[in-house]
């Protein structure tokens, strides 16, 4: 009713009236604020962004006028100070009254920067800013009142980076003009408030928004340059995208961020890791438009030097303060990934994923057994199994807990060595037997099985352009439920295992039982008693060997360079993956099998 009247009000032109109800609704965010009253005041502040919009210019201004001074004295005189003076149980309270003040007013500045209305969002700015200086930790008494001032203000440097990278990212897409963005006055409102007493803690800012952003923080992810049509399809804006546009153009356009190093703790952020990415792929964009675009709002006052130039010392700089930032943050985490042990859980569960891919795809295994050409034996060290013993740098936080690192394919080692076994069975029978160069394959295979007594000891292996050549006259049935989990077809009354070859255009016909003798050799230790897997750390013996290596495999890691102490970590952060199969294979007659080449 309130916004209602208000809207009436200003329609209507009655002015006093309009004011009246603004004082009104002012003591009352003051009131429900001082009653911790979450809904109402809730309810109260965001009048002024719903409002703003629908009201001619003259009631846009006395809305500011009148509301603008809350959103200051309800950050100083009410949270603030309350955190500073009340007992811990109420810290939470007032980081939840300060968070919906920051965001009805964030939502305010973009309407405000919608409307291209600089005097007003000047007006704001000039009571935000008398904010910036009451975040003195030095007065806390306690942690708890550190991290609430500190929470507190990050939401207030958040305002600061995400308005001044929205509109930014508005210049870049051309919905203000450069005329328009100086009068939005971006170095006195945001620049010169933006205040860091350490070099890290801008970067923190940063990547800790965009992590929020994500999940709701300040609803500014849900902003979009242009209102939609319903019903029709667009590619909707993520708050990272402008973000990181906002952020690079910041860090070019104040160097005293970048040109530093990092001497503090840095806190650990796994998205230190991309900000180098990230931050380099919206280089790339802004240097194809630097002479059109960016000379006019980066380097309008520099005369003696070349804008070109310029551009990319600061460049330079920005991705070296990255690549340090990178590394720091990547060599914090492997110094804590060293320390930590195996978890069972982790681990057991990497093995059984590892032998499902083996069992869904070891093909000559599964066929060889079915055919009853497969003898089992108990293990016996001395002979040499056939897989994998493979170094994966940096890998050891797969297996640890507290870790949500994941390497896509890293088990897909079990389906790689079913797949190698595959080679190792036809390059067998090639390398005994060559082919059988035929210009009509259907026509040839016709003519031997026809010769064939028991098609049941028979099996085809074919790619699908044999399948398809087979099949020209529609004599391949196709099996809807297969006893076998590798033949879902026949020719002629024999199962065709549907598989690509090692070797292009072949076809491969053959009794196995006569022609195979196929040993694999068990342990009870190992999945289904056949397949090892194992994952261990690192010996002292394969960590000396590995750094012999420095040179020319650690020195160099991902971008950076890393001494041999360095080096000597992230060897230590890596882990050892093992798996094993122990076959032996026999061909014991060239009579009962057909390599055809097509």
């Amino acid at each position: 009713m309130l916004y209602l009247s208000l809207r009436d009000s200003a329609r209507l032109d009655h002015e006093e009236i309009f004011i009246s109800i603004i004082l009104f609704i002012r003591k009352k965010i003051y009131s429900s604020r001082s009653k911790k009253s979450i809904s109402a005041f809730k309810d109260l502040i965001i009048i002024s962004t719903w409002l703003y919009p629908i009201v001619s210019q003259k009631y846009k201004n006395l809305l500011i006028n009148y509301l603008a001074i809350s959103f200051r004295e309800i950050i100083n005189y009410h949270s603030v100070s309350n955190i500073k003076h009340e007992e811990k149980n109420n810290y939470e309270v007032e980081i939840i009254f300060a968070e919906i003040n920051y965001w009805s007013l964030i939502q305010l500045l973009k309407e405000i920067i919608e409307a291209k209305d600089y005097i007003n969002f000047n007006k704001v700015f000039e009571e935000v800013n008398q904010i910036t200086s009451w975040f003195d930790l030095g007065e806390c008494k306690n942690d708890f009142q550190k991290n609430a001032i500190e929470e507190i203000r990050f939401m207030h440097r958040s305002l600061y980076v995400s308005i001044y990278a929205w509109l930014v990212f508005s210049y870049a897409n051309n919905k203000l003009t450069i005329k328009e963005l100086e009068n939005f006055k971006l170095n006195d409102n945001i620049l010169n408030e933006l205040r860091f007493r350490n070099d890290i803690e801008l970067f923190e800012v940063f990547v800790e928004l965009k992590a929020r952003s994500f999940n709701g923080f300040l609803e500014i992810d849900n902003w979009e340059l242009e209102k939609h049509k319903s019903g029709k399809a667009y590619m909707a804006l993520s708050a990272r995208d402008w973000l990181n546009f906002g952020f690079t153009i910041l860090l070019l356009n104040n160097r005293r961020f970048v040109i530093s190093r990092f001497n503090n703790e840095i806190q650990l952020n796994d998205s230190f890791k991309f900000l180098l990415d990230d931050i380099k792929k919206v280089l790339e964009k802004i240097e194809i438009t630097l002479e059109e675009k960016w000379n006019q709002f980066l380097y309008k006052h520099n005369k003696e030097k070349n804008s070109q130039e310029l551009f990319t010392l600061s460049k330079n700089d920005i991705l070296n303060t990255l690549q340090e930032l990178k590394k720091k943050q990547e060599l914090s985490y492997y110094a804590d990934v060293v320390n930590k042990k195996l978890s069972p859980i982790k681990v057991q569960n990497f093995k059984e994923s590892v032998f499902k891919n083996w069992n869904n795809n070891n093909i000559i295994p599964a066929v060889l057994k079915r055919f009853n050409c497969v003898t089992y034996l108990d293990n016996v060290k001395e002979i040499n199994g056939f897989g994998y013993f493979n170094l994966y740098n940096k890998m050891k936080s797969m297996f640890i807990e507290g870790d949500n690192n994941i390497v896509y394919g890293a088990s897909d080692v079990g389906a790689k060595l079913a797949r190698d076994i595959e080679r190792q069975f036809y390059s067998n029978l090639k390398s005994m037997k060559d082919f059988l160069n035929v210009k009509n394959l259907k026509e040839d295979i016709d003519i031997k099985i026809t010769n064939i007594e028991e098609k049941s000891k028979y099996v085809i292996f074919s790619d699908w352009k044999g399948l398809e050549l087979l099949n020209s006259n529609r004599e391949v049935e196709y099996i809807q439920e297969s006893e076998d989990k590798f033949s879902y077809a026949r020719y002629k009354d024999i199962p065709i295992i549907n598989k690509s070859l090692i070797f292009p255009n072949t076809l491969l016909l053959i009794d196995l039982e006569n022609s195979i003798n196929y040993t694999i050799y068990q342990d009870e230790k190992w999945f289904s008693k056949e397949l090892m897997i194992d994952v261990v750390e690192l010996t002292q013996e394969v960590i000396d060997d590995e750094l012999s290596k420095y040179d020319e495999k650690w020195k160099v890691n991902e971008e950076y360079e890393v001494s041999k102490e360095e080096a000597e970590l992230l060897i230590k952060s890596s882990i050892l993956i093992k798996v094993l199969f122990k076959s032996e294979m026999k061909v014991k007659s060239i009579d009962h099998y057909f390599f055809y080449k097509f």
